[in-house]
């Protein structure tokens, strides 16, 4: 981001957009409300010789390049998107924030085996029997909100799993000591796919306490596990709850813990319409949609070379 002219903001792509002869099909993950942009500035990492007025003044550009080049970031997005450029986004929400974008869910399917049991992929972790899980997984940003799991009143029978890789790519602190007797912490690192698919399926339900959110492919891989959701009161969160998949509440504690009992008592409803909606994420089917994209992309390409 440029902190004097935001019209000078730019990305490590763009001079391949304005140069590439054939059609580009994208995929856009966020489009942040200005409230939530505002928020993706986080508190720096101390080192030993930094300063309380370096970091303060390290904060203060920060939050002026954000306050500057919020419609810069959105209109970047819409450069990608055009003659011979197609966009591709997860939700109704996003398609509205980024308008003549195209939406096909994120695709996810179970890779364990389907005769698997809970007690077994449990096992796998080493988490033992006796009460329902809830699973907050992903990587370690401030972004995801986990600060607020510490002060979640867990339910009887209920127990939260974490698990979390390092992103190498933010400088944020992300020093989460979890002291809540209801929380296991996994310190597992970074899972393979197949890993991944057995800690979603030991799982009774996903929290997504996001603090900001465009799109979450954690809560896609949840529903193709079965998992119903409570998350962040959020746009994106927001509209696959009220397909009721699950629960969208603010993020407060003791609104979170509320909803674990709730979705605890109305888990058959729940769990049924996830079951039906994850078909929607099949990977078959989500490619025989784009696959239609991509045939109208070479058929426009043709028709363009031919007129000229």
């Amino acid at each position: 981001m440029d902190a004097i002219n935001p019209s000078k903001t730019h990305t490590n792509i763009d001079s391949f957009y304005e140069k590439c002869a054939v059609p580009i099909v994208t995929t856009f993950h966020s489009a942040y409300t200005f409230q939530q942009w505002m928020k993706l500035v986080v508190p720096l990492d101390l080192t030993g010789n930094d300063r309380k007025l370096r970091i303060y003044c390290r904060m203060a550009l920060k939050y002026w390049k954000h306050l500057l080049n919020y419609r810069s970031f959105h209109s970047l997005n819409s450069k990608k998107i055009g003659a011979q450029k197609y966009g591709i986004v997860f939700s109704d929400y996003l398609s509205v924030r980024i308008p003549h974008t195209r939406k096909i869910y994120h695709g996810a399917e179970v890779l364990v085996p389907p005769t698997l049991s809970k007690s077994e992929a449990r096992h796998y972790f080493s988490i033992l029997e006796g009460y329902k899980i809830a699973l907050a997984i992903g990587y370690l940003t401030r972004t995801k909100g986990w600060d607020l799991l510490n002060d979640i009143n867990v339910p009887k029978g209920w127990k939260i799993v974490v698990n979390s890789a390092k992103n190498h790519y933010n400088i944020e602190k992300t020093k989460f000591q979890f002291k809540n007797a209801g929380i296991i912490d996994l310190k597992r690192g970074h899972l393979s796919d197949l890993e991944l698919s057995f800690l979603f399926h030991s799982a009774d339900i996903l929290l997504l306490p996001y603090t900001v959110s465009s799109a979450s492919g954690v809560m896609f891989d949840g529903l193709a596990h079965g998992l119903p959701f409570i998350a962040s009161n959020i746009e994106f969160f927001r509209e696959f709850s009220a397909l009721g998949l699950g629960l969208s509440v603010k993020r407060k504690p003791d609104k979170f813990s509320t909803a674990i009992t709730k979705i605890d008592k109305e888990y058959n409803t729940y769990k049924k319409n996830v079951d039906t909606f994850k078909k929607n994420l099949l990977w078959s089917k989500i490619a025989e949609k784009y696959e239609i994209i991509y045939q109208s992309a070479i058929q426009k390409r043709i028709q363009l070379t031919v007129s000229n």
